[in-house]
């Protein structure tokens, strides 16, 4: 028997004792994908994972910090790309089975985020030193976190139309490959002396541009610049307006507390703060990125929620345990890797604000997966976190520093993770039938 054989052996076995039942051919399917996409990411994350916290030792807090701002005003401009259609897109290709119908559909959608992003970009550019000083920054370094953005969206995108088609085996060797890539010139700028934020910059730019470009190749058959579908075009747009919504509202609650950190505190406490988030909530996020990435396509399929919902449940329960008891043994050997000072407080508040975070990724994405209503619910709960998380922030960052911030977040997420099951809760099974 072979090693991937036995490994989902393994999961079909794990999946009974946990649940108490056979498992679907639904669900052999399902787990086979997240098999090849928690080998891939392993790999990925552990090369990305060494890089990071190489490149954060190295630098210190304040250049860590200033090139994690960077990726975070990234985030914060690719907002409006794709406006509409990106979010669409994966539920749209994961529903359709017509190669013929999947090819206007990608098409579509790669033609006109390609005009979106152009158009934004122009803007970026010629307003370059305006946005600079909104985001308290030097104009050249607002350009690079430009660079940033675009090649995120493109690997986004790229990424999604793997999804979309449950390509998993291909995203994992284009993931690995590429990952691969931007640790080998890691390697290369650390031995040749580099030591400014172009450590990190240059193997992250690199590795997605290489992961981009790879599955363009591959999917080019789906690929033709004359094809632009306008009904395919209004039902993404329709559907993807509120998955736009949730984009905006999660980028902005992702990356607020670092913008307004560096406003109150400055690049180090940054640095410091990436450190700690690195080190529990994003560390423990590549497992439940794992998951979501292939349930939420598996789960738009699938009927009956309130049996999905009564097994994510204990999946919620298993993942908020495993953080209380993995995250503090993590932070610890993490920020000792770092070479940054160990705060017991700060640890304790990452690791419960780790454990919040699980709850609320998990429900969100099953709540998202219910067409348009799950969306609205789940919208209008990211959005209502944002406000709250803005404003604890302005109280808290004041009176408790980097722990205000932590705190922020922990309140806010977990007030939406509360939200969150309440509205699946009172869904019904709109869709009919039940599947294990």
């Amino acid at each position: 028997m072979k090693l991937k054989d036995r490994l989902l052996d393994f999961l079909l076995r794990l999946y009974a004792w946990f649940f108490r039942a056979a498992p679907s051919q639904e669900m052999r399917i399902f787990l086979e994908s997240i098999l090849f996409v928690f080998v891939a990411t392993g790999i990925s994350k552990g090369l990305w994972f060494v890089m990071n916290v190489a490149g954060g030792r190295v630098l210190g807090p304040t250049t860590y910090g200033e090139y994690t701002l960077i990726v975070s005003i990234a985030g914060f401009l690719a907002i409006p790309a794709g406006f509409g259609v990106m979010g669409g897109l994966v539920r749209r290709l994961a529903e359709e089975e017509d190669e013929g119908r999947r090819k206007r559909i990608i098409s579509t959608a790669v033609i006109y985020t390609s005009l979106t992003l152009a158009a934004i970009t122009v803007v970026y550019v010629l307003l370059h030193q305006q946005f600079a000083a909104l985001a308290r920054m030097g104009p050249h370094t607002f350009l690079i976190a430009v660079s940033v953005f675009l090649v995120t969206v493109a690997a986004s995108l790229t990424q999604l139309l793997l999804q979309g088609l449950h390509r998993q085996k291909t995203w994992a060797i284009v993931t690995i490959t590429t990952s691969a890539a931007g640790f080998v010139g890691f390697v290369w700028l650390l031995i040749a002396g580099v030591r400014n934020i172009l450590l990190l910059y240059v193997p992250f730019v690199l590795g997605s541009i290489l992961f981009s470009t790879a599955v363009l190749l591959i999917l080019h058959k789906y690929i033709s610049p004359r094809t632009f579908d306008a009904k395919e075009f209004k039902w993404m747009f329709h559907f993807g307006a509120y998955i736009f919504l949730v984009s905006i509202a999660t980028t902005l609650l992702g990356n607020l507390d670092r913008v307004m950190l560096n406003y109150y505190l400055g690049a180090e406490a940054v640095g410091l703060y990436q450190a700690y988030y690195f080190s529990s909530i994003m560390f423990v996020g590549v497992l439940t990125g794992i998951f979501t990435q292939v349930f939420f396509p598996t789960a738009v399929k699938l009927k009956g929620l309130r049996n999905m919902l009564r097994k994510l449940d204990k999946v919620v329960v298993a993942g908020v345990l495993g953080s209380l008891v993995l995250v503090p043994i993590l932070v610890g050997i993490i920020i000792a890797l770092y070479h940054y000072p160990l705060f017991w407080t700060s640890l304790i508040l990452f690791t419960l604000a780790t454990a919040v975070d699980v709850a609320q990724v998990l429900y969100s994405t099953l709540l998202s997966a219910q067409g348009i209503s799950g969306v609205r619910r789940t919208t209008a709960g990211i959005f209502a976190s944002f406000v709250l998380n803005a404003i604890l922030n302005v109280i808290l960052i004041p009176l408790f520093s980097l722990n205000g911030a932590v705190l922020a977040f922990i309140l806010s997420l977990g007030l939406q993770a509360i939200y969150l099951r309440v509205a699946l809760g009172r869904m019904g099974d709109t869709r009919q039938g039940v599947s294990r």
